[in-house]
């Protein structure tokens, strides 16, 4: 049985926040913010998931599959 390349990687996972953070900007904007470091970082990207996840609320969740 032939074995994959090793130069292929699985695809990364995304944080389970991706969950209340719908839109692409959004998740964007986390993965920029939860790079930097600091506590006032911190306190600004616990902030920052507050009021995503109120304003993505009723958006779809676009990770979710559809069924059969």
């Amino acid at each position: 049985m032939p074995r994959p390349p090793a130069s292929s990687a699985p695809p990364p996972v995304p944080p389970a926040v991706f969950r209340w953070i719908k839109t692409e900007c959004g998740r964007a904007s986390y993965l920029e913010l939860a790079s930097r470091p600091g506590l006032p970082a911190r306190l600004r990207l616990a902030w920052f998931v507050l009021i995503a996840a109120i304003r993505d609320w009723p958006l779809p969740d676009p990770d979710a599959q559809a069924g059969p």
